[in-house]
């Protein structure tokens, strides 16, 4: 089986505690290489993880030809900007949330990833976990949610 090639640009605690374990124990996921803007992170997480390559520079994630997606995982203001460089680079992206702070931030994304013609997923991984599940229930039950 072919594998997808990824790149992570951020390697921070969401990062540390989600995406580094999930995509190196991925069977169809190769994680080729990481990047954080803090070099110690970015390299104890290389060995931790046994990834082969960790930059500092996220173009250098982006420039790899080999790489099919990228895991967007910086801080917030940074996402937005990122994810339309990585759709440009002709990669497909999944980012975490918030996407942005303004539905016209949002837009552009849009925009871009139509262009481009390439995937954007957003990460709203806890909608489904069993807790936040149960609390949905809980509040239906009880008329929903109100302000």
């Amino acid at each position: 089986m072919k594998k997808a090639v990824f790149g992570l640009i951020g390697t921070g605690g969401l990062a540390q505690s989600q995406h580094l374990p999930n995509l190196t124990r991925a069977p169809n996921i190769r994680l080729k290489t990481i990047c954080d803007l803090r070099k110690d992170v970015v390299e104890a997480m290389q060995k931790t993880y046994a990834v082969a390559n960790a930059v500092t520079d996220h173009r250098q994630v982006l420039d790899d030809k080999e790489i099919d997606a990228v895991v967007i995982a910086s801080k917030e203001d940074a996402q937005v900007p990122l994810t339309i460089e990585a759709l440009r680079a002709g990669k497909h992206v999944y980012v975490e949330k918030p996407l942005a702070d303004t539905p016209e931030r949002c837009a552009e994304v849009i925009a871009v990833q139509k262009e481009t013609g390439k995937h954007v997923v957003v990460g709203f991984n806890r909608r489904f976990a069993p807790a936040y599940l149960q609390a949905k229930k809980l509040i239906d039950a009880h008329g929903g949610a109100k302000n």
